[in-house]
């Protein structure tokens, strides 16, 4: 941010789009004299592929089964395959409009990619991926031209704005790298890796060869150099230009590992310009333990758990981030003495009720909401006043507010705190003694109604710190002391305070720096909202504004135990979520859905074994994400049964009214973990939308029954696998739920890297219901996941 705030001074629009999910603001118009490497080839992962509206399967490297995707073109195999029309779609929002050709399913050379506000792209696929060189204009006018890389534009490139301001050099995440500036005016920026430089810079030329062992150079600033004025080197085969031949290991140097991973590209001019490939991550500190380590996702961006070290092996973080690269889920941070200080929670990228937790040299936490810069960025019209009635600007770090005299500048939210709980308010401000004319405060309200009627803390022209109720033009001191310039941690007549209120059992607590200055009886309050006001001739810098919420020692240790559980050591036995599964013989292979067990770091099965119930590891064995199998074998050695499974499976399809029933674990936190029956008919012999791949049933399915087997009530085999169920919201229908067919499972069976012995007893035909509940029961698999 503090980039472009430079450049605006300058009359340029920020280019740099959205932190979330969609980067879309880089817009790419490719020159094709920038040298971009088309040989590139990529891996085609099968779980990208997607069924259309039409079922006609489409490869999609960057949206996923939350995405909806309806494709015009031609069908071939099963798999969109021609000059065609991809509109991809959540929640019946367009998301993009991709029109070009599709190879087999996959996106394969140039495209016309229109976004929902209206920019349209002419760029490059290469088997699935954005990547290559080509155009794009937004509606206003504005042009990129350069290389693009997973829709970011990333290195060489030239940008043009409406107001037609230049930017041209490199690029980095769609923002300016490397390269000048230049406005209507003439005047020029120079950038050099992000920041304002006073000098232009030309990357050297290089040009490694091809299938030879080689050693490159580096400065501490990732560009290439001398051996004498390297921090560390990298050895390195380049298989093709750009592209390693395998994972790359650098090394500080003394010898030491520094680094390990993937590289999908190489840039030779800039290794910070490089783009990381998927697989796992390694940085070591130079005594030679681990740093950072963690995955990489498809898009260059971590994934999963990522656990920074400090140099004595303590942790200094933990972090998770969702398969786009946004924070998602549990973070932690420790002192050097491996305590912890901080957790919070994200929901892609934004922190989960703008609050996060810390915690006190004597283990006790609290709950802290922080309204700072980000805030007033993001939401500069609630935070900046109309420009006639006082100028406002965003500082480096934090929000300049000023009044006028006759005036107030107030701001109040809503305090969205649990009060049962012990709380307290924070003001951070600075202020220059200057700014605070006759008459003038400025403070941290504690209770607000309206502009009439409302308590703060304030700092005013006396140096007093005063709790003043207002009501109407009555202004009632509460309590006051005059602060001492130590007190105000005063610096060439600028102050910084932090002003803190204590609501403890029955009375306030006034702190100013972390000193207490006072305390009070509790006033009446209404405790609906709390803010800040800046009133009279004056002005100061606004830094933060918080609420802290503090928890008892019993629900402390209670937070101790949650973070320990599933933050630092997350405990096996507690799963994230569970699905149904049936064995195939008495050896331990079972079947679930692929979607059961997709992302899982642990997988456990709960067996019925000897009259008992035990909980056994599993691992995957073989699976097909297309059609959303998996064959997982019970992780023990030695296991067995102890008898044969008391079916068999059917590949025929049958006829549309066989009567039908599933067993499974539905719902196992409500229903507990029995196994359920229900039953129905087979409704249909295709799937949504005619998938020949699926039945519809009317048996009745709620989450947890996934995995388990589809049964016919006159035969007693099995003949599909439990999948999915109609979303109710999107198609409002009841009890459309479907089962994938069997014959897809002696596929996967067929395709073992291990033989898989189909064991089951000759199925009784006509036996009674209840008889056959009971035996097929034990052979039932509770399927628990940690993700």
């Amino acid at each position: 941010m503090e980039l472009f705030s430079k450049i605006n001074r300058y009359g340029i629009k920020s280019f740099r789009g959205s932190k979330e999910l969609f980067k879309w603001w880089c817009l790419v118009l490719m020159l094709s004299n920038l040298g971009l490497n088309f040989a590139q080839q990529f891996q085609i992962d099968s779980v990208h592929f997607y069924r259309s509206q039409d079922a006609c399967k489409v490869y999609s490297y960057y949206y996923d089964k939350e995405h909806s995707f309806e494709w015009k073109g031609g069908c071939e195999q099963g798999f969109a395959h021609g000059l065609g029309t991809l509109t991809v779609t959540r929640k019946e929002s367009l998301i993009a409009e991709l029109k070009g050709v599709f190879k087999k399913g996959v996106p394969q050379g140039n495209f016309k990619v229109t976004m929902p506000w209206g920019e349209q792209w002419d760029v490059p696929f290469i088997d699935g991926r954005m990547w290559g060189i080509g155009t794009c204009t937004q509606t206003d006018g504005e042009i990129y031209e350069g290389e693009m890389r997973d829709f970011l534009c990333q290195g060489k490139g030239r940008m043009t704005l409406s107001n037609g301001v230049l930017l041209w050099g490199t690029f980095k995440k769609s923002e300016i790298w490397t390269g000048k500036v230049v406005n209507l005016k003439g005047d020029t920026l120079i950038f050099y890796k992000g920041e304002q430089a006073f000098q232009s810079f030309t990357y050297p030329e290089y040009k490694p060869a091809l299938n030879t062992d080689l050693t490159e150079y580096f400065d501490e600033y990732g560009m290439r150099c001398t051996k004498a004025q390297a921090k560390w080197y990298r050895k390195i085969r380049y298989k093709e230009a750009h592209i390693p031949d395998g994972p790359v290991q650098d090394f500080y140097i003394n010898g030491q590992l520094y680094q390990k991973c993937n590289l999908t590209y190489l840039d030779y001019t800039d290794d910070e310009l490089s783009i990381f490939g998927p697989g796992p991550y390694t940085l070591y500190h130079p005594n030679g333990k681990i740093n950072i380590e963690g995955t990489i996702g498809q898009t260059g961006n971590f994934v999963g758990r990522l656990n920074d070290y400090y140099e004595n092996g303590n942790y200094e973080c933990i972090a998770n981030y969702s398969p786009y690269g946004l924070l998602h889920g549990h973070q932690a941070a420790f002192t050097e003495e491996g305590r912890l200080v901080e957790y919070s929670s994200y929901s892609n990228n934004v922190e989960k009720n703008g609050k996060r937790y810390f915690i006190d040299s004597d283990q006790m936490w609290q709950l802290v909401k922080c309204y700072n810069k980000e805030d007033f960025e993001s939401n500069d019209d609630f935070w900046l006043s109309d420009k006639e009635q006082a100028y406002k600007e965003l500082m480096t770090n934090g929000l300049y507010v000023s009044s006028q005299k006759g005036s107030s500048y107030i701001r109040y939210l809503p305090l969205d705190v649990d009060l049962n709980q012990n709380i307290a308010l924070h003001l951070e401000f600075g202020v220059l003694k200057s700014q605070l004319k006759k008459g003038a405060y400025l403070g941290l309200i504690l209770d607000y109604k309206d502009a009439n009627h409302f308590t703060a803390l304030e700092f005013n022209d006396k140096d007093e710190l005063s709790v003043v109720r207002h009501s109407f033009d009555k202004v009632e001191i509460l309590k006051s002391v005059v602060l001492d310039k130590k007190n105000q941690n005063l610096q060439k007549n600028l102050a910084h305070l932090i002003m803190s209120v204590y609501f403890l059992k029955d009375q306030l607590s006034c702190y100013v720096n972390g000193v207490e200055q006072f305390n009070l009886p509790y006033p009446e309050f209404s405790y609906d909202y709390f803010g800040v006001i800046c009133s009279g001739d004056g002005a100061f810098n606004l830094i933060s504004l918080e609420t802290h919420e503090y928890f008892s020692r019993e629900e402390s240790m209670d937070y101790n135990d949650f973070i320990e559980r599933k933050v630092i050591n997350p405990n096996p036995s507690d799963y994230d979520s569970n699905g149904s599964g049936f064995f195939l013989n008495r050896s331990g292979h079972f079947v679930t859905n692929y979607h059961v067990v997709a992302g899982a770091s642990n997988i456990e099965v709960k067996v019925y074994l000897k009259g008992k119930i035990e909980k056994f590891p599993a691992k995957v064995l073989i699976q097909d994400k297309v059609n959303d199998l998996v064959i997982l074998k019970v992780d023990q050695q030695g296991f067995d049964l102890g008898t044969d499974v008391p079916y068999s499976i059917n590949y025929n399809t049958v006829e549309v009214g066989e009567e039908v029933f599933t067993l499974g674990y539905p719902l196992v936190d409500v229903m507990g973990s029995e196994v359920k029956f229900t039953d129905g008919k087979i409704s249909a012999k295709t799937g949504l939308e005619g998938d020949i791949t699926t039945y519809q049933v009317s048996t009745p399915i709620q989450p947890g029954n996934s995995g388990g087997p589809l049964i016919t009530e006159k035969t007693g085999e099995v003949i599909g696998i439990v999948s999915s169920t109609l979303n109710r919201s999107d198609y409002q229908a009841e009890n459309v739920n479907f089962a994938i067919k069997s014959n897809l499972l002696k596929n996967l069976i067929e395709s073992s890297p291990e033989p898989i012995s189909l064991q089951g007893a000759k199925t009784i035909k006509d036996q009674k219901l209840s008889d056959r509940i009971s035996s097929y029961t034990p052979f039932m698999v509770l399927v628990l996941v940690t993700n």
